[in-house]
């Protein structure tokens, strides 16, 4: 990052920063979780393996902008992701990390002299246990202001393409397969032109192409400051919100537009991740959004092009007290070894995990697991 190391802190509908070290944070997380470090380890406790930085060592210099030296609006806290994918098809994991821009509407002018270099890049493993940067010829240094990115063979040709979420229009990258990318946005018509931040990709209508559902943020407005200090912005709930969109993949490399008539289109959304799994078992894949200050949605996939909202009715559309979470990026899994889909949601509390009951509804389990104890003195994305 091109900041100082800090924690956000929400304060009622806005957002300032508070400075920490990284020694405190990393004191912190060990006390939590009650973490021990190998050859100290307590009786009939497992003890834990001690991880090492070697970024550097790696060959990995990227650093993440937000588009100026100053945090000071929501876009500027959001962002930004990563993917591990073997774009070469070697066997081997390579890196692909998001970056952020200069945006007139975002960043102070004091950005502009930061706006040449700032793309995206993609790191090639080497095998050696270092990488080498492949960003220009591979072809996928896009400039926008980046939130998430996500691989995936849509057109089935073998090879794992590449998708980006922005600030503005998303791109999606055809790989080659000649360890180039081609940008096709504008031909397979997925740009959108929202805040876009989580996406995935999802067979809903099970025709045997992966289609797209990307899940939009905030009505971000730069002249909007309401009452705040001055080391301080305004939050989400200051923002309209937008709605989310699913693509449907037609499989001639194109993609229709399908969020209102497969019944998921809110215009109140503010969606920051997105999940796809079949947690009811039903064969067919159904979609949850993680929204920020407000209630989740989980559509069930009703097997005919549509989709139901049964969140209230599962009881994962709120948190473990019935409140609306600031919820990031869902998971689907099965913790518990049942043989039934379950589902982590982080958030800026003590995090959500809903236990599938296999009755139509899921049991919130944070407390009950220690995740709360774990996770409620942090942000978790």
């Amino acid at each position: 990052m091109d900041r100082p190391g800090g924690l956000l802190r929400q304060q009622a509908r806005g957002w300032t920063m508070r400075r920490t070290t990284a020694g405190s944070v990393a004191l912190g997380l060990l006390l939590v979780l009650g973490l021990v470090l190998p050859g100290e380890g307590r009786s009939g406790q497992a003890e834990l393996p001690v991880l090492r930085d070697i970024t550097e060592e790696a060959g990995i210099t990227f650093v993440h902008s937000i588009g100026d030296q100053a945090l000071s609006n929501i876009v500027e806290s959001t962002g930004a992701g990563v993917a591990f994918f073997d774009y070469d098809g070697d066997g081997r994991l390579d890196i692909y990390l998001v970056n952020g821009s200069y945006r007139k509407e975002v960043n102070h002018p004091r950005g502009r002299r930061m706006a040449s270099g700032l793309r995206n890049a993609l790191y090639r493993n080497n095998g050696d246990g270092t990488f080498s940067d492949v960003t220009a010829k591979a072809g996928v240094g896009d400039d926008g202001y980046g939130m998430a990115c996500l691989a995936a063979d849509y057109d089935n040709d073998g090879d794992a393409d590449l998708f980006v979420t922005n600030y503005g229009p998303n791109v999606l990258y055809r790989n080659n397969g000649d360890g180039t990318f081609s940008d096709v946005t504008a031909k397979a018509g997925v740009a959108g032109d929202l805040w876009s931040v989580g996406c995935t990709f999802l067979d809903y209508d099970r025709d045997g192409f992966l289609d797209l559902f990307v899940a939009n943020y905030l009505d971000f407005d730069p002249k909007y400051r309401s009452f705040y200090a001055g080391d301080a912005f305004p939050g989400p709930l200051s923002y309209p919100g937008q709605p989310d969109a699913l693509y449907r993949n037609r499989g001639d490399g194109t993609f229709e537009e399908t969020t209102r008539a497969a019944g998921l289109f809110n215009p109140r959304g503010r969606g920051m991740g997105v999940a796809a799994s079949d947690f009811d078992d039903d064969g067919d894949t159904d979609i949850f959004v993680a929204n920020d200050a407000m209630e989740n949605y989980l559509y069930r996939n009703n097997g005919n092009g549509t989709f139901s909202n049964v969140a209230p009715l599962t009881g994962t559309g709120f948190g473990q007290n019935g409140e609306a979470t600031s919820a990031m990026g869902p998971e689907f899994g099965d913790f518990d070894r049942d043989g039934l889909i379950d589902l982590l949601v982080p958030d800026m509390g003590y995090g959500c995990l809903y236990r599938n009951t296999g009755r139509g509804f899921f049991e919130e389990m944070s407390a009950k697991t220690g995740l709360a104890a774990a996770a409620g003195q942090y942000t978790s994305w």
